[in-house]
């Protein structure tokens, strides 16, 4: 909304002053301007009539509001013009597509971090400055507001909690500390969020917004994996007088008690929530489904999860959810012991192009379920796609590494299964086990003496009879026969 809202005015603005214009001549753009005004409003007004997005990263706001330049010049490339822009800010501006990010130079974390500072003392000041009994239309509430509603959370959360300490006495000092939750919730930082909403208590303003904050509060405890400290909350949160807040309680709950193996529990949650749901919020509704659907796999009913679960791909309101729905159906149909319709559902849920985690979680049940049935070649390549689109560092690579090794061997395609464990040797917390398969494929590749070499290698004592085992196989097919017998009998290690 503040982007759209800036792009309008800009537009407004530069359409009142013909000293400032963008001509398109083919694919190069010329900007003429003569006019003094701040770095920021110069680029609001150069982008939107370039037809361009601009995005101000947090740490370049104050630099580009309080940075003046005046603009002289007459069919200047669109580019050296916000190259020029920026650098007078000490910034940079980044070009991608019809994009144009503001942001402090890369790789010099010093400067990235003054001006995030000043940006944040910015705010501190308005913010202790503004008038105290302005109520709603406080500038700085409605500054830090805008920063939040922008995707800037950190700039918010000081713009709030600054204005609340300072004005604690004002209709939106309890707006302001829950604002400033939110804010440091968005960033992942639970603890000041929950100390942030613990000042709810301290304001009278505060009062309206307790079962919101108790919502908040329950969702900082669970996000930190301590759902008995969210519990409480959950319950004097589905009081609420919004509809929305107590049903999203009670979703919560159901999950903690689903967590906890309260199957039955978890249902009575999601048909109250459903029941309280219906007709105003069928945003909501439409995904109770996809929860009913869990539970019951979760508890044993998969038949009935499969119900729920094609419901849900029918009725959940955001493409995500069904995908999800449809990987709930893959798994509950499997189940429930029909692995037709589960392939059936893995293929719906790829068409679907789900992206990131839901991806690589339906690649890696997909190849299961395809190597459960025999469909050998699709289990391989839905593996390979798995490892393409799995980041590097993310656990589930060296585990989808392992089962398409695996996969290999057993297919008796020990040239590409041997490098595989070769690359998972590598990795400390899998060198002994990869190397033991390293082995197995090069005894199956009639490579004893290099199979032996392998076998030197670990160390694992909890290996040691399959070493012995494998080792004396290698020594069998060298025709050292005597070798063989005394590593089997004895263990004895023996080049």
């Amino acid at each position: 909304m503040k982007a759209f809202l800036l792009l309008l005015l800009a537009a407004a603005l530069a359409a009142q002053d013909p000293a400032l214009r963008v001509e398109r001549r083919g694919p190069i753009a010329l900007v003429t301007a003569k006019a003094t005004l701040s770095v920021r409003d110069a680029l609001v007004r150069i982008t939107a009539e370039a037809g361009c997005t601009l995005r101000i990263a947090p740490e370049a706001l104050l630099a580009a509001d309080s940075e003046r330049v005046e603009l002289d010049c007459t069919g200047m490339l669109l580019a050296d013009a916000l190259q020029h822009l920026a650098s007078v800010a000490g910034l940079v501006a980044e070009v991608e597509g019809a994009v144009v990010v503001l942001a402090a130079p890369a790789g010099v974390p010093a400067a990235q971090e003054r001006l995030r500072s000043s940006a944040v003392d910015w705010y501190g000041r308005a913010a202790l400055a503004s008038p105290r009994d302005e109520g709603s239309g406080d500038s700085a509430f409605r500054a830090a507001a805008l920063e939040l509603d922008g995707g800037n959370p950190e700039l918010a959360l000081a713009g709030f909690r600054v204005y609340a300490e300072g004005h604690p006495g004002s209709v939106l000092a309890g707006r302001a500390w829950y604002l400033a939750g939110v804010a440091a919730f968005t960033l992942g930082r639970h603890t000041e969020a929950r100390t942030a909403l613990e000042h709810l208590d301290e304001v009278a303003s505060g009062k309206e917004l307790v079962s919101e904050a108790a919502l908040l509060a329950a969702r900082a405890w669970a996000a930190e994996g301590t759902q008995a400290e969210a519990t409480p909350r959950l319950m004097r949160a589905t009081s609420a007088v919004d509809v929305r807040t107590a049903v999203v309680a009670e979703l919560l709950l159901a999950e903690g008690r689903l967590l906890a193996g309260d199957t039955s529990g978890a249902l009575e949650g999601l048909e109250s929530a459903a029941r309280r749901a219906e007709r105003t919020l069928p945003d909501i509704t439409g995904r109770i489904p996809l929860w009913t659907g869990r539970v019951l796999l979760a508890s044993g009913n998969p038949r009935g999860a499969v119900t729920q679960f094609q419901t849900a791909m029918l009725t959940s309101p955001a493409l995500e959810d069904r995908a999800l729905a449809a990987l709930g159906l893959m798994r509950a149909t499997r189940a429930a012991g029909d692995p037709v319709q589960a392939l059936m559902a893995a293929r719906t849920l790829l068409a679907m192009g789900p992206e990131g985690l839901v991806l690589r979680t339906a690649l890696q049940e997909t190849a299961d379920l395809q190597a459960a049935v025999g469909l050998t070649d699709a289990a391989v390549a839905s593996l390979e796609k798995l490892i393409q689109e799995t980041p590097e560092g993310d656990p589930m690579a060296p585990r989808a590494m392992k089962a398409l090794a695996s996969l290999l061997s057993l297919e008796r395609r020990f040239d590409e299964a041997r490098s595989l464990f070769s690359a998972l040797a590598l990795r400390e917390d899998m060198a002994a086990a990869a190397d033991l398969e390293v082995a197995r494929c090069d005894l199956a590749l009639a490579e004893p003496v290099r199979a032996l070499q392998v076998l030197d290698r670990i160390k694992d004592a909890t290996l040691a009879a399959e070493v012995r085992l494998l080792r004396a196989k290698a020594l069998g097919a060298l025709g050292r026969h005597r070798e063989a017998g005394l590593v089997l009998s004895s263990g004895a290690k023996l080049p």
